[in-house]
This record gives structure tokens, sequence and C-alpha cells, in this order.
């Protein structure tokens, strides 16, 4: 294999692509490949930040598919570069269900990068159709796709990363502690297609740190884990001590913000901490988040004691079994934060049934179900805390496109020629005789799904899960109590 060139693209803005660690983990990998050049591309960089080429010239182009709506960002990227000639793979979460580019992208790489996907490139570089390897399918999403995995986090990390002062971390080297969640929210697609559950080893973690200060020179440490928790914490705190960096947690479970955890964080430079109470402490029952309003206030109470003293919160709006009470129940609970000393934010957005998950069968919030309970949410909060609210008609598009069919990816291309957003969307798929709230209403239990071909989590588990949402039943986390999802045998 010889100067086998691949354009890997970060379909938005270099700010959000540069803070994103699956970026990272792709770039380290191909570049790690014998005869392999790969080189990065945004939506702002249409030319590579290597070597200035355009992607014409390289012989696969790599879509980081993150984010459902930068569908169309990759669809105008091909557009405006003509690159249709060009072999297409994507890659990242949305390709759990690749149906809205189905009429755009070749092949779709299914799951964890570090895999198998060097063994795909290999195919590609020898002219071989990868399209065997379990891992892929192509737009005729005929067969069954196995998601890859990789059980054992030790094995591989990328030691060396590009940084940018640009990026929205700052100029900091990501740190992946774990992947995967135990827990089984029943609305969260990552805590499912990231399962299982898995952790780094202390040891391991100590190498990592020791080889990315000596290798990448960051200002930061990024501790991630997409379930905001780490088993040893005190252990991990205990290493980070010996290394004079910053360090930065995104997100936290507060049950494991203590007053070591907080005293630790205010020491290391974090100004801000972000947990996700989601609703009031009766739904989160209802979607299986058995965390309760005490574990928020405790957290906080430690946060504001060892000064830090700017909060910010998830909420999702139109769970099921919600109420206007249990708006006022929630906003309550950020007065009662507000009034031990903490600046508080609220960022507000509307449920997404995402594939995939238990929740895939229910239905969007309308948009007066919506309108209302943000309103009431913030006339309680008025003067308490600054609230962020998403917009009803992207989150809408961003239903669509996650629960897209076939027939959603054959009008794509009209509908990004009429502008990319919902109004196109519902144009497009009306001209073609569909009305587009079909895709916003609930689904049937018993019919087939457009994304069932792509093998994550047992849809029985899955079923068994929306079930028990509407009697209050709650499921063991997985380090507790298998319960038979089965994702560890797919």
């Amino acid at each position: 294999m010889k100067n086998f060139r691949i354009a890997l693209v970060y379909p938005n803005l270099y700010s959000a692509g540069m803070s994103n660690l699956g970026l990272r983990i792709v770039y380290d990998l191909l570049n790690g490949i014998d005869g392999v050049y790969c080189e990065r591309f945004f939506l702002d960089h249409r030319k590579s930040l290597e070597t200035g080429s355009p992607l014409r010239d390289f012989d696969v182009i790599a879509f980081c598919w993150q984010f459902e709506l930068d569908a169309f960002n990759i669809i105008r990227i091909i557009e405006e570069e003509k690159i249709f000639d060009k072999i297409k793979i994507a890659g990242g979460p949305c390709c759990v269900n690749p149906n809205a580019l189905r009429e755009y992208v070749d092949y779709f790489y299914v799951g964890e990068a570090e895999f198998n996907l060097i063994s795909v490139v290999r195919e590609l570089a020898e002219g071989v159709d990868p399209i065997s390897t379990p891992n892929v399918c192509s737009p005729s999403l005929n067969g069954k796709v196995k998601r890859a995995y990789m059980m054992d986090l030790d094995v591989y990390f990328p030691t060396r990363q590009v940084m940018t002062s640009k990026s929205s971390f700052g100029n900091a080297f990501i740190l992946e502690v774990g992947r995967g969640c135990v827990e089984g929210c029943r609305f969260c697609m990552g805590g499912y297609i990231f399962r299982p559950g898995r952790e780094r080893q202390i040891s391991t973690i100590r190498v990592i740190l020791e080889k990315a200060l000596e290798e990448s020179s960051p200002e930061k440490i990024v501790v991630i884990n997409p379930s905001s928790h780490y088993s040893r914490m005190h252990q991990l705190l205990e290493i980070f001590q010996d290394f004079d960096v910053d360090v930065s947690f995104p997100s936290l479970r507060p049950s494991i913000v203590d007053e070591t955890v907080a005293q630790f964080l205010k020491k290391k430079g974090q100004k801000t901490v972000t947990m996700a109470p989601e609703t009031s402490q009766k739904v989160r029952w209802f979607v299986n988040k058995k965390i309760q309003d005490s574990e928020f206030l405790q957290a906080s109470e430690h946060l504001i004691n060892a000064g830090i003293r700017q909060l910010k919160f998830y909420v999702i709006i139109g769970l099921p079994g919600e109420t206007e009470e249990d708006i006022e129940s929630l906003t309550n609970l950020f007065k009662k934060i507000r009034s031990m000393g903490a600046k508080v934010s609220v960022s507000v957005n509307p449920l997404v049934p995402k594939p995939h998950t238990p929740f895939q069968w229910l239905s969007f919030i309308s948009k007066r179900d919506y309108v209302q309970k943000v309103r009431l949410l913030k006339k309680n909060l008025k003067g308490y805390a600054r609230v962020e609210i998403e917009e009803y008609n992207s989150a809408a598009l961003q239903c669509i496109l996650a629960r897209a069919d076939r027939k959603v990816g054959t009008i794509m291309k009209r509908a990004y020629h009429l502008g990319g957003g919902l109004m196109a969307i519902r144009k497009s798929l009306k001209e073609i005789g569909l009305g587009f709230k079909s895709y916003l209403g609930s689904l049937d239990l018993n019919d087939d799904l457009p994304w069932d071909n792509i093998k994550i989590i047992n849809k029985g588990f899955l079923k068994r899960e929306y079930k028990k949402t509407f009697s209050g039943t709650t499921t063991s986390s997985c380090k507790s109590e298998c319960d038979a999802c089965r994702i560890c045998y797919l």
C-alpha cells in the first residue's frame, strides 16, 4: 500500500470538530497505517489543514457523523465540492441508522473505530469492497450489520493528539477514562449504542497521562466518560495530583461529587460544573434515571463550599409521565440551589426519540406542549437562573433524521436544495405524497423499524424497557444485575 490518501471530514466548524475525541482517535489510527496519509477537513476549512489539498485529491472521503443535523452539512460538502465519484464512508454514532445519507455515502462503518476500521481501510486501499466486513453496510442496507466495539479499552488510546486553542476545550488533551454506561436511562442513545460500560485501569491512565504530557504538552486535561462517572474517582484524582496541569470534567454525576472531589476541581482550575437532572425526581424514575433531588443538592453544596459557584444543568422536556407539576418541582430544585449561592444556568431541550433506545417508539412532543412547558419553566426561573432553550424546529428535524426510513433518504437531495430545514423536509415529503408528521408520531411496537438490520441491542429488551416506563418500574444497573439486554453477545 503506497500513498493512499484519506480525507477525514468533520462536517461542522473547526472549533467543534477539534473538540471531538472521535476525530482525534480516527486521525491517529489512520495515520498509524503504513502507506496511509490522513488529512483533516472541516465545514469552514475545505482544503486540508496538513497540505492545503482539495478533497478531489484524495482516494477516500471519510465523514465523522456525530450529530443528525450534520447530514445536511455532509450533503453540502459533497454537492459543493462535486465529489460524487469519490469513495465516501461515514462513521460515528449517527450511523446506527444510516438512512438519511443512503443516497450520498457508499459505506457506513457502525461502531467503535479502534475495533476494525484499520482492516476496512486496508481493504479499500487494495480495491476490495469492504461490504463483507460485519461492521460495514452499504446504502442498499441489506443484510445484518454488527456493531464494532472494544471490550478492553486498555489496548489503545491516542497519546499524541492534535490540539488547538480554538477548540471549545482550549489547548487540551482529551482523556477518556471510560466508555459506555451501566445505568440505562431510557432516552439516551449513547447509553445503549456504547454498551457495555467499560473503564480504563488506573495504571493505564497513568501511562497515558505521562505520554500525553511528554508528547502533546497540553495546557489542560479534559476528562470524559459518557456516564459522567468513574468508579475509582479518588484514585483517579490521586494520579492527577502528581501532574502540574489543569484538569476539567465537562459533566459529573452528583453521586461522585463529595468534598474531596469539589476541592480538587477548584484546585485544578475548574470554574463551572455541569450536571443533568433532566426532569423531576418522579419522572426520573419513569425514565430509569435513579438519582434523587437530594443528591443534586448535596453535590451543589460541596461545589459551592469549595468555591465553584457556576453550575449548569441539563433539562429534557416531554418525557413520559411529565406534567406541569413536574416542571414546578424541577424549577424548585434549581431555586434551592440558587439560594445556596450558586449562579445557575439551565439548558432545555425537547425529548428526541432515538433509534436503539426504549424510547424509539415514542412520539415527538407537540410544539404547543413544548412552548407551554418552556414558558412555565422560564417564568418560574425568572431571576433565579439563565435559561437556554433549544429551538423546536431544529429538534423536530433531528427526530426525523434520527428515525429516517428509506423514503426520507430519497428526498434529502431535494430538501438540501430547498434550504435543508424542517420546512424543506416537509415540502420534499409532500412532493412524493407523504406527510412529515408521521415521522414525528409514535411507532408501533410490533412493526419492523428502518434500522432493525443494524444489530446493537436486543429489541425484545428495548420493548420490555419501554413497557416498564409506563408502570414506573426501574431496571438495575449493569454493574449490580444483568437484565439480559444481550449486547455483550451480539
